[in-house]
Parts: C-alpha cells; structure tokens; sequence
C-alpha cells in the first residue's frame, strides 16, 4: 500500500478509499466516501483540515462558524466511556442530538452520521455502549451482552457530559441505527429529556436486555414525537413487528410516523457495508429525519 502525501491524491480520485483511510485513520475513510462518491469537491471548497483525531470545518469557501469533531470520555459507573463529539464553536444555544450506534460500534458510518449532523449545526454526541466489553469479545456476540440498565446509564452520562461543554446545548435529541435505533426507542421511554426521537430499523423492540420491561412494554413512557425508518425486506423489526410497534404506539396516542422503504432490508444506511446499502432509501430517510429534527429541535415543534 503506498502512503498519501498530497490530499489532491485523494480529490483526483488517484487514492483508494482504503489507502486514505489507512493514512489518516477512521476519518479518512469518512471523508473518501464523503467526497469520492461522485462529489470530488476541492478540500478547500468544502472548509476541510484533516488530523487522525481532529477535523475542522471553517464552512463553505472558510466563510462560517468553525465546527470541530473530536474523541472525548467521561466516566460512567466506575468506567471511562469515549464519546465522539462535533461542537460548533459558537457559544449557542445549539440543539443537540445523540446518535447511539449500531453493531459496529462507533465507526465510519457513525462518524459520518456525527459530521453530517453538527454541519446542520447540532452538537452531535456518539458514546461507545461496548465500553464495559474486553476488548477481545467477539464482535458478533457484543451486542447480546448489553444490558438495558447499562444503556441507560451510558445515554444518561452522555446527556451530563454535553453539559460539560462551552457551549449551551438545548433542546435534545436522539437518533439510533440497528441496535441504536432500539437504543432511542428506550430512551424515548425512559429520558424525557429528548424532545425528539428517531429509529432506524431498530431491531429486538420488543425484548428487554436484563431484569426489567422491554422497550415495547415502556412505549407509555414515550413524552416526545418518534420517527421510524424501516425496511419492507427487514426481517428484525419485521414489518408485521413494525406494524405492533405503529398500533401500540397509536393505542396509547403517542405521537409518531413511521417510514417503510420497498427493496430495502436492515442497515439500509450503512455505506460500508454494500450489500446493504440502498442508496434512494439512506437519501430519503436522512432527509426525513434532517426535516423531523429541525421541526422540533430547531423550530420547537411549530
């Protein structure tokens, strides 16, 4: 593999995605699929400083409020937790939102999920649930490990450390993929901190992870408008599941809309995996969620 030392090696195309990514880390491969799908947009045009840690957007042509990207931890029953967080620079108040990972954990596509966000002006926070986890766990077997006590409490210490940062954060969201969107389902349930909940494809709704109700069964808890996003070839959340969820949810008159996509099944927004990704339904359903998040984070609900 040959190393990068231009970035016009990457805005030319002549750089695989791998090879950037190699070079500047986990952003790299982030910023390849940003900007090569198709939209190989100079780096100065898109206000782009690239570090293995760090990134930085002055906005479009430098013009803008600077917007930083960066790892931060905080501690959550006894254990330090890491935390990818995007702040705008500007003292606010920002609205922010939560995004809980899916079964890869806190990788490229959460990553960008956190860039797209705070470039919406959100402070963006994505903690790393598999924190309590040996770190030679086998991959598959890490989501059955959580537990719904300890998911709780690591979205609780997230809410806390947003209240660390310099600028006022306010009001909260919450947005989840896969076992995430299972994630803001319960914390839609359990927090009513979050003014506004979304769900991609969140699976195992209706199954609590240790002692205590499932998700389903604290639907009467929900105290915020909830968007789901589903996929008609999805077999967890099915769409006889998701239709349980839609009734239940109406029963108990919470407010929410959901969204089914033809030709899609699970993980239906994640670019790295292709065999996945369906590119019409990741495009509609971001924007959907960008529109949900803007009438009730942005505009108070109006």
């Amino acid at each position: 593999m040959r190393p990068i030392t231009w970035i016009d090696d990457f805005v030319s195309g002549s750089a695989t995605g791998e090879e950037f990514g190699f070079t500047f880390g986990g952003l790299g491969a982030i910023l390849y699929y940003e900007i090569g799908r198709g939209n190989r947009l100079s780096a100065h045009r898109r206000g782009l400083c690239v570090a293995p840690r760090m990134a930085k957007w002055t906005g479009k042509h430098g013009k803008g409020p600077a917007m930083t990207v960066r790892w931060e931890s905080t501690q959550v029953d006894g254990n330090t937790m890491r935390i990818y967080v995007g702040v705008p620079d500007r003292p606010g108040p920002h609205p922010g939102i939560v995004i809980a990972q899916h079964a890869g954990g806190v990788d490229a596509q959460i990553q960008d999920g956190v860039h797209r966000l705070h470039r919406e002006g959100y402070v963006v926070a994505a903690p790393e649930l598999f924190h309590r986890q040996a770190a030679d766990v086998d991959p598959s077997k890490r989501t059955s490990l959580l537990l719904d006590r300890e998911i709780i409490a690591d979205a609780n210490a997230t809410l806390a450390h947003l209240k660390t940062l310099r600028v006022q954060v306010a009001p909260l969201g919450i947005v989840g993929f896969c076992m995430g969107g299972r994630v803001s389902y319960l914390m839609a349930c359990v927090q009513p901190a979050f003014k506004a909940a979304a769900v991609f494809y969140g699976g195992n709704i209706m199954k609590a992870l240790g002692d205590g109700p499932s998700p389903f069964e604290r639907s009467g808890g929900i105290a915020c408008p909830l968007i789901g996003f589903f996929g008609a070839q999805d077999g967890n959340p099915s769409p006889d599941d998701v239709k349980k969820i839609d009734a239940e949810l109406t029963r108990l008159g919470k407010p929410h809309e959901f969204h089914t996509y033809l030709g899609a099944g699970h993980a239906f927004q994640n670019f790295i995996a292709p065999e996945r990704y369906r590119e019409r339904a990741a495009r509609a359903s971001w924007h959907e969620m960008l529109a949900f998040f803007t009438e009730h984070l942005k505009r108070g609900g109006e």
